[in-house]
């Protein structure tokens, strides 16, 4: 059997880490928070506009999902557009904090 250099070892490890680094945003949430996320995600994406800004809770606050606040301005975007009132309250707060 061929021995293996150690730079080959090295590579071995790098492409072992490399696989786990989309698990890290993941890291410290529960199993009940991702199922809440993408339940709440799929609602969304059929239109259902209180979760479209429940699912832009979700990115705001890194609940189930990696923290994105463009993506919580998207969803709380969606559901003001289509006169969900209190997504209108929260888009109006995001412009007059700046996160708009």
């Amino acid at each position: 059997m061929k021995t293996r250099t150690p730079g080959f070892w090295l590579i071995v490890a790098t492409v072992g880490l490399l696989t786990l680094l989309p698990m890290q945003a993941f890291a410290g949430m529960t199993p009940e928070e991702v199922k809440m996320f993408t339940e709440t995600k799929a609602k969304a994406e059929k239109g259902d506009l209180e979760a479209h800004f429940n699912l832009a809770a979700c990115y705001a606050r890194g609940w189930g999902v990696a923290q994105d606040q463009a993506e919580a301005v998207k969803w709380i975007r969606k559901a003001a557009d289509k006169g969900y009132p209190m997504a209108q309250f929260s888009l109006g707060n995001c412009y007059d904090n700046g996160t708009a």
